[in-house]
């Protein structure tokens, strides 16, 4: 899977999104298994470094919703892996005060008094 990942300049990678790094994170978070859980985590470390970098050429092409999820669900994993997320968390606040997300209608791109209306599959 790191293969498929990083063939192409990281095409792959770079079309599945912050998924196809944290994913590494997931693997590493639930196993029990040692040497699993280093690989994972060091996969996990290159992967979510190497989205990080394109995601700040690219997040002015990119919603801003979009944006604020990708560097959030990173950080978590940064957290997680007790690894330094500052430049993440500032780029989430810039991004959050920016974009006034503190309305959540405007972060989740709903109104709230019309919650019950989005289909399930959304």
């Amino acid at each position: 899977m790191r293969k498929f990942l990083l063939k192409d300049k990281c095409k792959a990678l770079y079309d599945i999104g912050e998924d196809g790094a944290t994913i590494f994170f997931e693997i590493w978070y639930s196993s029990a298994d040692t040497k699993i859980r280093a690989t994972a985590k060091n996969t996990a470390r290159e992967m979510i470094d190497r989205y990080e970098a394109h995601l700040s050429k690219i997040r002015g092409n990119k919603k801003p919703s979009d944006v604020f999820f990708d560097y959030l669900f990173m950080a978590r994993c940064r957290h997680e892996m007790d690894e330094d997320a500052t430049s993440m968390l500032e780029v989430l606040d810039e991004v959050f005060k920016r974009n006034g997300f503190k309305d959540t209608n405007k972060l989740l791109g709903v109104d709230v008094a019309k919650i019950d209306d989005v289909p399930m599959e959304e």
